[in-house]
């Protein structure tokens, strides 16, 4: 639809066909939540059709979404498409369709996230995507983890703090919500499939909140040996706690004061060098800083608004990537037919980050891993993408040595899960090079 057109069908009191699409594996209430939210758009309701697709759910919410929020048209998968094959199926026949929106099914939106999506798309007539602001669901406060290091050694060169193994707020566990800022060496997959993270001296982490009043934060910590660790609420001067921590892993509470924070997910995505898509501010406490709009390299595909015409000239998710760089993917092949990008900050959308993804760790890591040099194979040649393929196998060389080699050294039980995961990615990465594709 072009922009003149738009205008006079607006003046009449009509507005644009919306498709939004939601794709669901087993996300049980976290799903209802989004579509609850869905429904709460302020659009009209003839303009606005929601599709459901469940992805071969084991436990699917399809029963409870026609029985309670009958307007949503339901589409059953009989197996799991993935991500981008879910959104092909939820997307059909787009005759008559002037937009389509993607949401993930861990977001739910603010009742107005749509209007300036749909604005922002029709400021210039190559703009094929807009996407919104999307802020992490929970509040949180940031905590400092300051000790001195000490290396490992046998295999392990890296200097060591604090593990961090668990966190806590008013006894319940919010581990899987923990964001970490900087100084650590990023999640180790253990031996019982839990997550830990070491610190490199100084670290930063945000933990979630519930409320604004003084809660007690605890994290489960523990070091190579014997050390002092300094816990602190980042601004708050007065709750510096000091504790001797040891190879024993133990609860060490703070108490926190400071008021709660947003914090931002994504405002688009940025390439980087070896073909990394990232979060556009990241972390970033939402103060401001990220609320003039402007054009964006790629678009999330957690939550995004799409032009009709651009999906039909520059075609539709290649579903052969299952989960992660599809939306990268799609960005950069419509830019090589001239279509720009935008972030529009008046839209909100709130997100669970990773609540269903990040259920099998390594498994998404192999994705991440693959999929980036698949897609980079494709869009910046075969040179660029054998490079990124050779520093990928160095770093799992690394990872090797940390997860095999040195826990061996150590007399301790190896733990091979990711470096497989990455193996795995480093094959299928290679086949579809030789391949082509």
């Amino acid at each position: 639809m072009s922009k003149g057109l738009d205008s006079a069908i607006q003046s009449q009191g009509a507005k644009p066909l919306v498709r939004v699409v939601v794709v669901d594996y087993d996300g049980g209430e976290t799903t209802l939540a989004c579509l609850r939210s869905l429904t709460a758009t302020r659009w009209p309701e003839d303009s606005l059709e929601i599709v459901l697709v469940d992805n071969a759910s084991q436990k699917p919410v399809t029963g409870l979404v026609r029985s309670e929020l009958p307007r949503i048209r339901v589409i059953e998968s009989s197996e799991n498409l993935g991500f981008g094959g879910g959104c092909n199926l939820g997307i059909g026949d787009l005759t008559g369709v002037d937009y389509v929106a993607l949401i993930n099914n861990d977001m739910t939106v603010e009742p107005e996230w749509l209007s300036p999506l749909v604005d922002a798309v029709n400021k210039g007539p190559r703009i094929g995507a807009s996407s919104p602001k999307i802020i992490l669901a929970s509040r949180y406060r940031k905590i400092r983890l300051r000790s001195d290091v000490s290396t490992h050694g046998r295999g392990d060169k890296r200097t060591l703090g604090i593990r961090i193994d668990a966190a806590r707020v008013g006894g319940v566990d919010v581990t899987s919500d923990i964001r970490y800022i900087s100084g650590t060496w990023g999640p180790e997959l253990q031996s019982d499939g839990s997550l830990s993270v070491w610190t490199n001296g100084l670290a930063e982490l945000l933990i979630p909140f519930s409320e604004e009043d003084t809660e007690e934060c605890e994290l489960l910590l523990s070091s190579l040996g014997p050390v002092e660790v300094f816990v602190d609420e980042a601004g708050a001067e007065t709750n510096s706690a000091i504790t001797k921590i040891t190879s024993q892993p133990q609860w060490v509470s703070i108490q926190a004061t400071r008021p709660t924070i947003e914090v931002i997910q994504n405002t688009g995505t940025e390439i980087i060098s070896d073909g990394f898509g990232v979060d556009r501010g990241y972390l970033q406490i939402d103060n401001g800083l990220h609320d003039l709009p402007g054009e964006i390299t790629a678009w999330c595909g957690g939550a995004v608004l799409l032009k009709s015409e651009y999906l039909r000239t520059s075609g539709r998710f290649d579903s052969s990537l299952f989960l992660y760089y599809e939306d990268v993917d799609l960005s950069l092949r419509g830019s090589t037919l001239g279509w720009r990008y935008v972030y529009e900050p008046a839209s909100v959308v709130h997100h669970i980050h990773a609540a269903t993804a990040s259920r099998n760790w390594s498994r998404s890591e192999q994705l991440k891993e693959r999929n980036r040099l698949v897609v980079l194979r494709r869009h910046s040649g075969l040179v660029a993408a054998t490079k990124a393929w050779i520093n990928t196998a160095s770093a799992t060389a690394g990872f090797a040595k940390r997860d095999i080699v040195s826990p061996l050294l150590h007399g301790d039980k190896p733990r091979p899960a990711y470096v497989a995961a990455r193996l795995r990615a480093l094959s299928s990465a290679a086949a579809s090079f030789l391949s082509g594709r």
